[in-house]
């Protein structure tokens, strides 16, 4: 009887940047990352106090750590990050677009103001991390880019509409760049339903959402997670692809 080798990559040695990593579910990327034995940089924009938390965390459990602050709103501080990294850790082996802005745009007279500023945060930041760091992962031989999406580009809400643009268009980005970058770099998107109840959300409103799940709970930060590093550690035939974490509300 043959044994099949074991598909699990280790990531022991490897750098993972995980962009927007101070806060709610790019912290449990950064922590089960780092449980997985990845370095991990730790980006963050205005969560200082938060990304020195998470950072320690991640210390904690014996890996290697490092702070990088940007706007992602601005080339110029994405360009600045990118040339950054080379003096503050080991080259990026893994690269997870979590950063994202989410508010509500009517359509008025300030829609294409916030159009813009919801593209650059939610789509060409990440477009110009993976163009300049999937290179160099292919260079090397091995990387894994996924990209954070949302399961409600499938059924979109009212005056949310360039943030559900921007996360369409990013699954699209990332069909596109697991062409560019095969064979050596996998490229994927994990999409949540409600993994966090809106801060202004009532009970009654989070027993609804509950309802609209298969599961019949709400998720977390921490499922997120899980099938990040799934994708990023144990599938390593799986690129261009959509892994959805809804609890199954999308095919109600």
């Amino acid at each position: 009887m043959t044994v099949m080798e074991s598909s699990s990559v280790s990531l022991a040695g490897r750098v993972a940047l995980v962009t927007g990593a101070a806060q709610r579910v790019g912290r449990q990327i950064a922590l089960h990352l780092a449980q997985a034995g990845a370095a991990i940089v730790v980006h963050y924009h205005r969560s200082a106090d938060a990304a020195e938390r998470t950072a320690a965390d991640v210390r904690a459990l014996g890996v290697p750590c490092w702070l990088a602050r940007a706007d992602l709103a601005h080339e110029e501080e994405v360009r600045g990050l990118l040339d950054r990294l080379a003096a503050l850790c080991p080259p990026v082996d893994i690269l997870i677009n979590n950063a994202s802005v989410f508010y509500a745009t009517p359509l008025d007279s300030d829609a294409a103001q916030r159009w813009d500023a919801i593209m650059a945060v939610n789509l060409r930041a990440p477009f110009l991390l993976a163009g300049r760091l999937g290179p160099d992962m292919a260079r090397r031989g091995w990387g894994r880019i996924v990209n954070i999406g949302d399961c409600s580009t499938r059924r979109p809400y009212k005056h949310y509409l360039p943030y559900l643009v921007s996360k369409a268009a990013l699954l699209a980005a990332t069909r596109c760049l697991a062409v560019e970058l095969a064979p050596s770099v996998t490229v994927n998107a994990v999409s949540p339903g409600i993994v966090l109840p809106p801060s202004d959300g009532s009970p009654d409103y989070e027993e609804r959402m509950r309802r609209t799940t298969l599961l019949q709970r709400l998720g977390t930060p921490e499922d997120v997670a899980r099938a990040v590093v799934f994708l990023v550690r144990d599938a390593p035939f799986t690129t261009g692809a959509e892994y959805v974490v809804d609890g199954g509300a999308s095919v109600r």
